[in-house]
């Protein structure tokens, strides 16, 4: 999924080994991967500064609104069985959309 269709997304990036993985709203993915791989002076989070690269491993499909998306990141980052199984399906196929 593009970034140009509105809407407000959770994303999941996983480091290229699939060790780490970082959950987050934008409304720009693609955007915001940029900002992450650039470091904490390009607009990345403290978590992934000098930890990269990153790669996008999946994006949600939109949020109406980003009250929800920032329920649905909330929720997605205590859901271990989520990153577990994003991180075999990612190391084995590549980046997956909207599960």
């Amino acid at each position: 999924m593009t970034s140009e269709a509105a809407g407000h997304f959770v994303y999941v990036l996983l480091t290229a080994d699939g060790q780490l993985a970082y959950t987050g709203y934008s409304t720009d993915p693609e955007r915001r991967l940029a900002e992450h791989n650039g470091g904490r002076k390009a607009g990345g989070a403290r978590f992934t500064a000098g930890r990269g690269p990153w790669q996008l491993a999946w994006i949600s499909e939109p949020y109406a609104s980003k009250a929800e998306a920032l329920v649905a990141e909330l929720q997605l980052k205590h859901n271990r069985a989520f990153k577990a199984r994003l991180k075999k399906e990612f190391l084995a196929s590549g980046p997956i959309s909207g599960l």
